[in-house]
């Protein structure tokens, strides 16, 4: 029994760890696609507004329907996503 505990133990750590990553990802991609926006509309293959709609879908987060994907998980990746886009810096913790 302890023997299972602790391999439960080591599974809950290495999901916990996939989450972070995958939360790290999701902002590289933002991060990225909001610059590719922006350097699009600077060199006027986008408008402002075009740029500007095209950003605000970059921000859709499909609904949690999962037991590790849950609606705090949502809406917390939302505020990261959020700060991404207005340029800000949060923390992943």
């Amino acid at each position: 029994m302890t023997e299972l505990k602790g391999k439960v133990g080591r599974l809950e750590e290495q999901i916990g760890r996939a989450e972070g990553q995958v939360g790290q990802l999701m902002k590289a991609f933002q991060i990225y696609n909001s610059t590719l926006l922006n350097v699009l509309s600077s060199k006027g293959v986008l408008t402002e507004a075009e740029a500007e709609a095209l950003s605000s879908h970059l921000l859709y987060v499909p609904p949690a329907k999962s037991k590790y994907f849950t609606e705090e998980v949502r809406q917390r990746l939302i505020e990261i996503l959020k700060g991404v886009k207005e340029g800000g810096t949060r923390q992943l913790t």
